[in-house]
């Protein structure tokens, strides 16, 4: 497969800018939408809900990656079911008009498997929905975008990536320095599947190029999963602290349940909640990448150790945290 231009949905955002970046040096020029415009890429200022706003950008593309989506736990489920179910309906419907598209790769969430599997998590494991907004809606997108896959509109590949950290990661970056900075951080017993952006971003290259991942979904993950101790001591250690505060669920539900109230109170907002803790607590985040591995050589590079490296980097060039991180950081324990 080979592709003139390409339209990115969140263009940039976090994987969206990363994605830009990678595409262009690669000789394939780029365009696409985000709430906050960016004239390097030619990401125009839209909302995914107006499509007239960016609509005539996607008539020149023969590849479709969507990045945008609500990720955050502190949305309602009706708000994140119209963003993360709508904008892809609406992004399906003019990848169709355009009439030029060889591929529309959907960027899904490893989320979807819920916190209950023990072992390796492969593609074909069953999915529960279990009622919480960002896992369904997640479901849901996907099951729309193969459903266009099926009946020949478009060809589809859902990319499922694990925890996705790196430099400009909000959800297991800035955010979680933020809330450790104030003593307001904890996190459930779990497991955690980090995957640096960068390998991320290869492997969705990897995807697009190969006929063979048409109608395919697959895991993006890291090297390895570690427990939530090991990946968010980096963060409490880069904040000057000992140690990251672990508890067991039950704890875990009251205490943010709690704060996430007090916050309602104010008329705001937090990440800091119960359905967050729930999706902390998995029991495995093994997700496996055999499938890309042997359909497009996808193969992590990045350890933790060396993703956070650069992303601790970056966070204290920032002023994000306190400490800047040393070379010869040790695995946190």
């Amino acid at each position: 497969m080979n592709y003139s231009k390409v339209f990115i949905s969140g263009g940039n955002g976090f994987i969206g800018r990363t994605l830009a970046r990678y595409f262009k040096a690669h000789g394939v020029d780029v365009c696409g939408v985000d709430l906050t415009p960016c004239e390097e890429f030619n990401i125009v200022a839209g909302n995914l809900n107006e499509p007239a706003s960016w609509r005539s950008l996607m008539n020149e593309c023969d590849l479709v990656i969507h990045t945008a989506a609500i990720v955050s736990n502190a949305f309602s489920y009706k708000q994140t079911w119209q963003a993360n179910v709508g904008w892809t309906k609406n992004l399906l419907d003019a990848a169709v008009a355009a009439n030029t598209v060889k591929r529309f790769i959907h960027i899904s969430s490893t989320a979807v498997y819920g916190s209950d599997w023990q072992t390796d998590i492969k593609e074909d494991a069953p999915l529960f929905p279990d009622g919480r907004a960002y896992n369904d809606s997640k479901m849901m997108s996907e099951h729309l975008s193969l459903s266009y896959h099926a009946s020949k509109k478009l060809n589809v590949t859902i990319i499922r990536p694990g925890d996705v950290y790196g430099p400009g990661s909000r959800p297991w970056i800035a955010y979680p320095l933020q809330e450790i900075a104030k003593g307001k951080f904890m996190v459930p017993e779990g497991m955690f599947g980090p995957v640096y952006i960068d390998d991320l971003v290869k492997g969705i290259y990897q995807s697009a190029m190969s006929d063979d991942a048409s109608g395919e979904i697959f895991n993006l993950s890291g090297p390895e999963q570690v427990t939530n101790q090991v990946y968010f001591n980096y963060l409490a250690q880069a904040q000057g602290k000992n140690h990251v505060t672990v508890v067991n669920l039950a704890l875990a539900l009251k205490l943010t349940g709690f704060i996430e109230w007090c916050y309602h109170l104010v008329g705001k907002t937090t990440d800091i909640n119960p359905s967050t803790m729930r999706m902390l607590s998995r029991k495995s985040a093994a997700y496996s990448n055999e499938k890309a591995q042997n359909i497009f050589g996808y193969k992590p590079e990045f350890t933790l150790q060396q993703g956070m490296q650069h992303a601790l980097q970056w966070a204290y060039e920032q002023g994000l945290c306190k400490e800047e991180p040393r070379t010869d950081t040790a695995t946190a324990n």
